[in-house]
């Protein structure tokens, strides 16, 4: 019980209301303030020009991108696996869309787990992410962003590792 009591202290009693979304598929998250704003710059200003008690909306993002981030928020890594024959579940693109989100309420060590989690899927599934996964990043992101340097790199380490295994043969 102390565990749980100590939690409280270090993240608060404060919640705030965050809407993600837009049209049908708009959804309001609750999170605890001094969790979000330790990590967030973005949402912490937000919160710096209004009262608790207003949703903070952020525009552009997928509702299951934001639940992903809230859950990193309270367990600190990524509870995403891929899920077999789920139409619904790309979990690359999932996770490209957390970077964004990381990117767009400027939450750095998020952006950092996203990346990581991206780079761990492709060794694990040993399969490169797909053009659209790209195209996410590409969009979402400007020309300097460690994602888009990232993508390239993945492919580029593909193609040499390729001509690698095919001059041996």
């Amino acid at each position: 019980m102390q565990k749980i009591a100590d939690l409280f202290r270090s993240i608060g009693m404060e919640v705030i209301s965050i809407e993600v979304g837009d049209g049908v598929r708009k959804q309001t998250f609750t999170v605890h303030a001094a969790l979000i704003t330790s990590r967030s710059e973005y949402i912490k200003n937000q919160l710096n020009n209004q009262t608790i008690a207003q949703p903070i909306t952020v525009n552009c993002v997928d509702p299951r991108a934001f639940a992903l981030y809230a859950q990193l928020l309270y367990v600190d890594r990524i509870p995403s696996k891929s899920k077999l024959g789920d139409p619904d579940h790309d979990e690359y693109a999932l996770l490209c869309k957390l970077y964004i989100l990381a990117a767009n309420i400027q939450d750095i060590p998020t952006k950092n787990a996203a990346l990581s989690a991206i780079f761990t899927k492709c060794q694990e599934d040993d399969k490169l992410p797909l053009s659209g996964h790209v195209w996410i990043i590409y969009d979402g992101t400007s020309a300097s962003s460690l994602a888009r340097r990232m993508m390239v790199d993945l492919y580029t380490f593909n193609i040499q590792g390729d001509e690698k295994v095919s001059s041996r043969t």
